[in-house]
């Protein structure tokens, strides 16, 4: 008997029944995931102890399993805990095969994540942080939280707040609460607060295992930037004619608007996106270089810096 099938029959596991989480990763998958996309669904997992790694597999068996349709055919790429690289003949290293299996797997807009802890997400920031990997940090991600811990919100809290500093909004994280699969993201511009990690929920799946019809009034994920509601948003820039001019209240230095053939779009998107500007000039007024051993100088250090 497998680990799902355990939790499932029996009655006396301290962990809930976890197949709602599968019908609802199946629902993804058919009505969003593979629909709106060209590229693989990348489907990944971390774990921090056996238990839920065995669980995680039987998870992704049994979504494999259920997304497979005889009118097309889903294209995949499993990866974590155990990377499928292709096999090569002796001629080619370690290195050249998992060059070219991430060139081959490039362009990752969408994403399935199965993790149980802080750990297991620090595992995954670290593939989504390598630049052969092909992630798109303004892709899609789906994160199916399988650790039960007690204060599993400030556990998404912190993964949020990672993600936010990575540039990566659109992220929703589902987990179960109680018998239901429940979907949480974050809005880091609110009137109320600006950059905030804070889990919000944003729907549930409640009744998906006995409706085949299931549907949600609004889509999977919710777009954060349309109205930044007054938030700061940090430019490195100083005038530098016809390109950018910054005006300065010639007394306190206080920043009073930007304007230029650049400085005019930044201004107009101001507008439509409804953000502050905040202005840091670097010393020297320089834009500066990225060396190859990783430092940099001028407006590109600062840029690497924020």
């Amino acid at each position: 008997m497998s680990p799902l099938e355990k939790l499932i029959l029996n009655s006396n596991q301290s962990s809930p029944s976890v197949l709602p989480l599968v019908f609802a990763a199946v629902w993804i998958v058919r009505h969003d995931f593979a629909v709106y996309t060209v590229s693989s669904v990348t489907i990944g997992q971390y774990s921090s102890n056996s238990k839920n790694l065995y669980l995680q597999n039987d998870l992704i068996n049994r979504l494999l399993k259920d997304t497979m349709n005889p009118y097309g055919i889903i294209k995949y790429l499993v990866e974590g805990e155990i990377y499928p690289y292709e096999e090569y003949d002796d001629t080619v290293s370690h290195k050249d095969a998992m060059d070219r299996f991430f060139k081959y797997y490039a362009n990752r807009e969408k994403s399935i994540w199965f993790l149980d802890s802080l750990k297991a997400y620090l595992k995954f920031e670290e593939n989504l942080l390598k630049p052969n990997r092909g992630y798109h940090r303004n892709g899609f991600f789906i994160i199916i939280y399988t650790g039960f811990e007690a204060e599993r919100l400030v556990t998404i809290r912190n993964i949020f707040s990672r993600l936010f500093y990575l540039y990566v909004v659109n992220v929703n994280v589902m987990m179960m609460v109680g018998k239901y699969a429940y979907v949480y993201t974050y809005y880091p511009f609110t009137a109320r607060k600006c950059h905030s990690p804070q889990p919000e929920l944003l729907f549930s799946f409640r009744g998906i295992e006995s409706n085949p019809n299931f549907t949600l009034k609004n889509g999977l994920f919710p777009n954060k930037v349309t109205n930044m509601h007054g938030c700061p948003l940090s430019l490195v820039s100083w005038t530098y004619a016809p390109y950018v001019y910054v005006e300065k209240d010639p007394h306190t230095g206080t920043f009073i608007k930007i304007h230029g053939i650049e400085g005019s779009i930044i201004s107009l998107l101001s507008q439509q996106m409804n953000f502050s500007i905040y202005i840091k000039e670097p010393d020297p007024l320089d834009v500066g270089e990225i060396f190859t051993n990783g430092t940099s100088t001028g407006a590109a250090k600062m840029l690497s810096e924020m």
